[in-house]
């Protein structure tokens, strides 16, 4: 009979989740358009180089927001911000997966 209690609470914190993670990409992805219409740098800085630039102050910005989400570890944040750049159609998909890649190639696998 308990365990009929534990299931349902595991599923609400997974919705509770789910709807966090869905609020935090589309914040992020508002702030990503606007990063990416008014910064502009020069020729030749990859998408990765910008998604770093990008990632230092909306880190900042998704701890404060979304402590829950940040509890679990930076991943979630990539994941997410990555998501919302993606959903963004600022740039292409394989130019998106390409700066992933870079980016967790340059820090090793996110915790």
């Amino acid at each position: 009979m308990f365990g009929l209690f534990k299931k349902r609470n595991q599923a609400s914190a997974a919705d509770d989740f789910a709807v966090l993670s869905q609020q935090a990409c589309s914040d992020i992805k508002e702030k990503w358009v606007y990063f990416n219409n008014t910064i502009h740098f020069k020729a030749g800085v990859s998408l990765a180089q910008r998604v770093e630039a990008f990632a230092q102050p909306v880190s900042q910005f998704f701890r404060e927001s979304y402590p829950q989400l940040s509890l679990s570890g930076s991943k979630t944040f990539w994941l997410i911000t990555f998501t919302a750049i993606a959903e963004s159609g600022t740039h292409p998909a394989s130019e998106v997966s390409t700066a992933m890649a870079q980016i967790q190639k340059q820090y090793g696998p996110a915790q």
